[in-house]
């Protein structure tokens, strides 16, 4: 089994007849957090890939601590999978001592991602027979996302199957990290 992640900017449209099409409610609201991704000190913007490997600190909105997270991730068609099969937690606590650690590992504050809010729901289809959460998040400066996020043997038979059920279009999908693709909004990269 594999954990397959794909993400896509969506209109509030979208959400709505979604939403209607399966009756879905909420399972749960996250956020808002922010994400602060760091780069190797004296590397440049453009020297660095943003694609492949992923250092950032994680702070969920008042919370004093702060998570480190690394992840290593390949792309297939536009999906995203992590080498360590999720996120690694490196680290959580204050946020200074979080600071220190990846400045002392050579790592500088390079950009933010700030997720404004987020909200998981579930869909089981039984005639796929596919279960499955996904997320619609706010990200300040580039609108509503939809991230799905699932467990496949078959990724590209299901990947399909979500794609159709969810009414996504493939146009509609980044295929890049999303540390890339904001990197590149805010002409980083």
């Amino acid at each position: 089994m594999v954990e397959i992640e794909m993400r896509a900017i969506v209109s509030e449209d979208f959400l709505k007849g979604i939403k209607k099409k399966y009756q879905l409610s909420e399972v749960k609201t996250y956020g808002p957090y922010t994400d602060d991704y760091y780069k190797p000190k004296g590397v440049s913007s453009k020297e660095f890939n943003p694609s492949n490997v992923t250092l950032r600190t994680r702070k969920l909105g008042s919370n004093k601590d702060m998570t480190i997270l690394l992840d290593r991730i390949s792309y297939e068609a536009g999906l995203k999978k992590s080498a360590y099969g999720k996120k690694v937690v490196l680290f959580t606590g204050p946020e200074d001592i979080a600071k220190d650690i990846l400045k002392t590992l050579g790592f500088e504050y390079w950009f933010s991602i700030k997720k404004c809010g987020g909200k998981e729901y579930n869909i089981v289809d039984k005639k796929s027979n596919l279960n499955f959460n996904f997320y619609v998040e706010d990200i300040e400066d580039i609108g509503n996302t939809i991230e799905v996020e699932f467990k496949t043997s078959g990724a590209e038979a299901d990947t399909d199957k979500i794609i159709d059920l969810l009414g996504i279009e493939k146009k509609d999908i980044i295929k890049k990290s999303m540390a890339r693709f904001v990197a590149e909004k805010l002409g980083l990269i």
